[in-house]
């Protein structure tokens, strides 16, 4: 292999001048790229593997005083990919990559020495995808390495001695999903491996450990399985022994969460942060003086930021921002530490950015205080029948083309639509380029506070399918958590799949799978949860080749929809709101009293109308009424009638001593009541296939 020269000077000996204080003068002041990881020296230096474009695996040293980059091309390979860098126990660097070819995904792993990767291994030699690595030093300095194998239907954990060239799998009981896996070597020679997988309940965090003749058996780490646990990333504490954090759903959004060994067990889960933004993306590290830190990052209203906490004793410091970025963007932090020096650096579009720290700056920076809002989960009488929501990533947003133009995307054009048959509407857009549903989950109160729209129509997930350390259980997890906090707020969901792509994700069979898989959960999520389903895929996919087929409907972006695609786009949701359960009009309560000689009867007569929306009440099979005390004061609805649109009963003119005052529309006569009591019903209309709509306003009988 060639030495890579840098205006004249090998990248490699501007490392070993860097490693001797003697500064570079080969030198840039930005870095593009995609997919960094760092480590530090002992100068404070940032040394950062990256992947350029075109080009291959890439390192870039960033000086620790002056800032400024070298850079050079170490692996010239355009199918390397995901690089990690790491340092043995002698200082010597190691970078593992990931390389597709010929339909399997291949891990390979390489020291660094002077002017080239030295002895190239391929980690796995079975044929699968295997991706996801990550590797540590014993004592000995001999490297153990785990990753993620897929043969065939098993997701398997595996770890390997390069020494001894022998390999375990770990994952026998729960092999049908597993990732992000995390391994460290303990100060007792105890090997450590860390993962999330999936056993009867959501993603939980696993762990397995080795002492020398086996490995023992998988063990859960957190408590809750009814809720996602992602993201471990651990670290050894100043005793040598390990600590992990993970980010969990706490039930409004992701919070991150710790746990340490002590030698003989793990501690309790102790949640570190507690706030109204999904912490995601998690880092662990340890200062010299053995204080942690942990690095994330999570949107902040119309921006992103990257966060640190340190711990105090037993205490975690105030949340501290410690990055700013101006941008809808989900950000992806990498954090090491070297003595007292924190290096943090993250992608934000084409160009690697990063930022030194020290803890005394860290101390210095204030608490990060947000602005407190109240979610407002107003009554749907406070709701705007003709506004709409439209909620997801930038597919939502509208881009074409790699250009921002939402004026083009499908908002405005499915607006004109419900504008010229239904008159005055709107349509919100609430896109997010960018978004993964975590962060989607939390931005949702916030827009549905804001915007006293009556429906939401949701399509999400695309990303998610990107990000590989995300399970599509966990993506179709957090969509339902979306269509719940809608539920609660009287908003009404109208649910879509992600549409196909023809980047070179779609050409590969990994992630091209995981689309399926999504979509297949969120056609199986819209009928658990009965809200309609727009399947844009099928529409995309299934569009005809005499006209174009679907790959005219994407832009020259190859992830998102063209003009035409758009336009098809809005014609789909359109198509969707026209058969939606809309709710009646005109709904009245009226209190009537009749006597026959000794015999007084009373009865509530419930009318209504058909809402004008509705161009064929043939797509529906009936109203449920539901009914509330008001004089007890009990607010729970009772379902107090079914009325099937086909039952003759119901158009039999009056009961004994009520004649039938409704010459038009609907009517139920509620004789289950208290006379003395007073009552407010709902009227929501059911589709053929139990969509439930949304319910009409609330109406109180007249006494």
């Amino acid at each position: 292999m060639k030495i890579i020269k840098v205006l004249g000077i090998s990248l490699f000996a501007a490392l070993a001048c860097l490693l001797l204080h003697v500064r570079s003068a080969a030198e840039t002041a930005t870095v593009s790229g995609e997919s960094p990881h760092l480590t530090m020296n002992s100068s404070g230096d940032m040394i950062i593997v990256y992947i350029q474009p075109n080009q291959g695996l890439n390192l870039a040293v960033k000086d620790g005083i002056s800032g400024e980059y070298s850079t050079g091309c170490v692996l010239q390979d355009l199918n390397a990919y995901a690089p990690i860098i790491k340092r043995d126990k002698f200082g010597d660097l190691w970078i593992a990559w990931e390389k597709e070819a010929d339909g399997a995904n291949d891990i390979y792993i390489s020291k660094l020495r002077e002017n080239d990767l030295a002895d190239i291994e391929k980690v796995a030699h079975e044929s699968g995808y295997h991706m996801c690595p990550d590797f540590d030093f014993d004592q000995a300095n001999d490297l153990w390495i785990t990753w993620i194998s897929m043969v065939k239907s098993k997701v398997n954990v595996c770890v390997k001695n390069t020494r001894t060239q022998k390999c375990w799998v770990l994952n026998h009981l729960c092999a049908s999903n597993a990732n992000s896996p995390k391994i460290i070597v303990d100060s007792s020679q105890r090997i450590w491996v860390f993962w999330t997988g999936r056993d009867k309940g959501r993603d939980e965090i696993f762990y397995s450990f080795f002492e020398g003749t086996r490995w023992s058996p998988q063990c859960r780490l957190n408590r809750e399985d009814r809720i996602p646990h992602v993201l471990p990333s651990v670290a050894l504490g100043p005793d040598g022994w390990p600590r992990i954090i993970w980010s969990a759903y706490d039930g409004h959004d992701y919070e991150i969460y710790w746990s340490q060994w002590n030698g003989s067990e793990w501690s309790p889960e102790e949640k570190v942060t507690d706030n109204l933004e999904s912490d995601f993306y998690p880092v662990l590290s340890f200062f010299s003086e053995g204080t942690p830190v942990i690095v994330w990052s999570k949107p902040v209203g119309d921006r992103t930021g990257i966060f640190c906490t340190y711990r105090y004793g037993s205490r975690w410091s105030d949340e501290k921002e410690i990055v700013q970025i101006n941008q809808k963007l989900d950000i992806v932090p990498q954090m090491c530490t070297q003595n007292n020096r924190l290096g943090v650096i993250w992608q934000e579009g084409r160009e690697i950015k990063s930022t030194p720290f020290t803890f005394i700056q860290l101390e210095a920076k204030g608490p990060f205080r947000r602005n407190v809002e109240e979610f407002d989960s107003s009554a749907s009488s406070f709701l705007k029948e003709n506004t709409y929501i439209g909620f997801g990533d930038s597919i939502t947003e509208g881009w074409i083309d790699y250009l921002h133009v939402p004026h083009l995307g499908y908002v405005p054009r499915l607006e004109s639509l419900l504008y010229e048959t239904y008159g005055p509407s709107k349509v919100i857009n609430a896109g997010w380029g960018g978004e993964i549903t975590a962060n989607g989950l939390t931005r949702m109160p916030g827009v549905l506070s804001e915007n006293t729209a009556g429906y939401l129509l949701l399509m999400e997930g695309t990303n998610d399918v990107v990000f590989r350390y995300i399970s599509m259980d966990t993506t179709a997890f957090n969509l339902k958590e979306m269509i719940l906090t809608c539920r609660d707020s009287d908003v009404f969901v109208v649910l879509s799949t992600i549409m196909p792509r023809n980047d070179k994700r779609w050409h590969k069979k990994f992630f091209r799978d995981r689309i399926f898989e999504l979509n297949d959960k969120i056609r199986n999520l819209a009928a658990e949860e009965k809200v309609p389903l727009m399947d844009i895929f099928d529409i995309f996919y299934n569009y005809p080749e005499s006209d174009g087929g679907w790959l005219s409907l994407i832009s020259d972006d190859k992830v998102h929809p063209s003009i035409k695609g758009y336009t098809l786009m809005a014609e789909s949701w359109f198509n969707e709101i026209k058969n939606l359960p809309f709710p009646p009009s005109n709904v009245k309560a009226e209190r009537f009293r009749d006597q026959i000689e000794n015999f007084v009867y009373e009865a509530n007569q419930v009318s209504w109308q058909h809402s004008p929306k509705i161009s064929d009440i043939s797509l529906f099979k009936a109203y449920a009424i539901y009914r509330e005390d008001s004089t007890a004061n009990d607010t729970e609805l009772k379902l107090v009638k079914t009325y099937d649109l086909g039952d003759s009963d119901a158009r039999i003119a009056g009961y004994i001593g009520f004649p039938n005052r409704i010459k038009n529309g609907n009517y139920f006569l509620d004789f289950d009541i208290e006379y003395t009591h007073s009552y407010r019903y709902i009227i929501l209309l059911i589709r053929e296939d139990d969509v439930e709509g949304p319910s009409s306003f609330f109406v109180e009988d007249d006494t």
